[in-house]
C-alpha cells in the first residue's frame, strides 16, 4: 500500500533517520507504525543527555507527553519508548487514551499508548481512529504544509471544524488559511493505514 503523503518536499516524510546529536551522531530512530517520522513531527530532538531508563547517551531524546504519576518531564531516548521499557518503568503512556482507545483492539491501543511516541498540542491531544485501527500521525501542519498534501487533507480539517464549530464556510476557510505548524492555531494531520483517508483536527489556546 502506498500512502498519500503529498509533495516530495513535504517536511513530514516517512522513514526519516538522521545522524546528529552525541558526537555528531544519533542512533537510528526505530520504525513506528503509527508515528513514522517522529523527528519530522518534532517529537524527537538531538540530545547529549543520558536516558533515565537505559543509561545511554543515544544522541536523541523523546520530547512528547509522558503520562505518569512517577516522573515529570523525564529524559528518555526514543529506543526506550519503542521497546516499551520506559512505559513499563514508569507505568506511563505517551498519549492520552480517552476516548479513542475504546474503539480499537487492546493490542493496538497498547502499541500506541506505550510503544509509540506521542505529540504535543496546545490543548489535550487526540489520536484519530479509522477502519477499526489507530491512524498514522503525519504531523502538525500550518497552511503552507497543508497545501503540499492532496486536497483530502484540507477537507479533513474543514469537515472537523464544520462539525465541532458550525462556523460558516467562509470563516472555516479563513481559519484554515491562518494555521501555523509552530504557532497558533495548529492543524494535526493523520491518515488511515487501510483506506488512506486523511483525518485531522485543529487547536489553539
Amino acid at each position: 500500500m502506498s500512502l498519500l503523503l503529498g509533495a516530495a518536499d513535504s517536511p513530514h516524510r516517512f522513514g526519516h533517520v538522521s545522524n546528529f546529536g552525541h558526537n555528531g551522531r544519533m542512533d537510528a530512530v526505530p520504525r513506528f507504525r503509527y508515528h513514522p517520522d517522529p523527528i519530522g513531527t518534532g517529537s524527537v530532538r538531538p540530545s547529549n543527555e543520558r536516558c533515565e531508563v537505559c543509561g545511554r547517551i543515544s544522541g536523541n531524546a523523546y520530547i512528547g507527553p509522558v503520562y505518569s504519576a512517577m516522573v515529570d518531564s523525564p529524559v528518555v531516548c526514543i529506543g526506550c519508548v519503542a521497546d516499551g521499557t520506559a512505559a513499563a518503568r514508569w507505568t506511563a503512556s505517551f498519549t492520552d487514551g480517552h476516548p479513542w482507545a475504546a474503539n480499537v483492539s487492546e493490542e493496538i491501543a497498547d502499541e500506541v499508548l506505550t510503544r509509540t511516541p506521542g505529540f504535543s498540542g496546545w490543548q489535550q491531544e487526540q489520536w484519530m481512529v479509522h477502519c477499526d485501527d489507530a491512524a498514522i500521525f503525519l504531523g502538525p501542519v500550518g497552511a503552507p504544509e497543508l497545501a503540499r498534501f492532496p486536497a483530502g487533507a484540507t477537507e479533513a480539517l474543514r469537515d472537523d471544524l464544520a462539525t465541532s464549530t458550525r462556523w460558516p464556510a467562509a470563516e472555516i476557510a479563513g481559519y484554515i488559511s491562518s494555521l501555523q505548524s509552530d504557532g497558533m492555531p495548529t492543524g494535526y494531520l493523520f491518515q488511515c493505514r487501510h483506506c488512506e483517508t486523511f483525518l485531522g483536527y485543529t487547536d489553539s489556546l
